[in-house]
């Protein structure tokens, strides 16, 4: 590696944690919000969640929250379901507390989420609490997810017809099932179009000479600041995306859409800053990863990607 590589790498690591030392914390930010409300809504479920949860767990967090609820609907533009989350969180809560809600410690609280409830009376769906789930006798599910995992290659490969709008729509929504930190759900997803297509052509170096096969890209970014800064500078802000693009593969594989996952820098370059600017992407939002996808032909090539075996890859300690 060239001095000058060494100081450009320098160079963007330290743009890197000027940006998220601008962008975390950021009040002005509606995802500083919701990453701190979601979080908290978290805990409360996890909390309930307990076979035997602590009686008056976790008021000091439910009394932020619901501040930070007050402060978040008081800057405008902000989002109902992530205030339904936080207030149903609240009402499950005060039913598992229902024999003592006349005690003290719970005064605050309650006036707190009663004050709120007036604006936003209680929908029919439930946004939190907790959810009994029976454990049913699985037949032959591991086969069929197996099938599938074998099927997903690394596919450069496409038939000429288009992927239609509607089936990445079905699979980007089974996709938003996968796992995130705390449920903050710091991810985002932009489908670009045929016509959209040339806008790519600066991040496209590196792909292997197959980009004129792919009938769109899918750009998976990072939401920044739903992240705390001790998080952020780890950049573990990467994680929940990254097991977004895992699901969403596995998505598209299931609807006969192929699919190759193509990697891009982790750190603000100026070209991610312009592209997202023409995008329209918002100025907390870091890109991840990209998917470039096309139709599977009846028959198409791709590169046997050997796996190492589990005795290199995994160690049972």
């Amino acid at each position: 590696m060239s001095i000058k590589q060494k100081l450009r790498m320098r160079w963007n690591t330290y743009r890197q944690v000027d940006y998220v030392n601008r962008i975390c914390g950021n009040k002005k930010l509606t995802g500083y919000y919701e990453g701190e409300i979601i979080r908290n809504v978290h805990s409360i479920e996890k909390g309930l969640s307990l076979d035997k949860p602590r009686q008056f767990f976790g008021i000091p967090k439910i009394i932020e929250m619901l501040n930070l609820v007050a402060e978040y609907v008081g800057m405008g533009g902000y989002s109902t379901d992530v205030v339904n989350m936080a207030l149903d969180a609240v009402d499950a809560y005060k039913e598992y507390h229902r024999d003592v809600l006349n005690n003290s410690k719970l005064r605050n609280i309650i006036n707190k989420h009663d004050e709120l409830r007036e604006k936003y009376p209680k929908m029919p769906k439930a946004y939190a609490g907790t959810l009994k789930i029976e454990r049913k006798e699985k037949q032959n599910q591991f086969d069929e997810l197996s099938s599938l995992i074998n099927e997903r290659h690394s596919v450069r490969d496409f038939s000429k017809a288009p992927v239609p709008m509607e089936l990445l729509r079905s699979a980007c929504e089974l996709a938003l099932h996968a796992p995130s930190a705390c449920n903050r759900q710091g991810t985002r997803i932009y489908i670009l179009s045929e016509q959209k297509k040339d806008l790519l052509d600066e991040w496209l170096s590196g792909v292997g000479g197959f980009a004129e096969e792919v009938d769109k890209y899918i750009i998976i970014t990072a939401k920044v600041s739903v992240y705390r800064f001790e998080e952020a500078c780890q950049f573990q802000y990467v994680v929940s995306p990254a097991i977004l693009a895992g699901y969403l593969s596995l998505s598209l594989q299931s609807l006969d859409i192929g699919a190759c996952l193509i990697q891009r820098p982790l750190v603000r370059t100026g070209s991610w800053v312009n592209f997202s600017k023409k995008l329209g992407i918002a100025d907390d939002e870091q890109i991840v990863l990209m998917i470039g996808v096309g139709m599977l032909k009846s028959e198409y090539n791709v590169p046997i990607s050997n796996r190492l075996d589990y005795k290199t890859m995994v160690k049972e300690l």
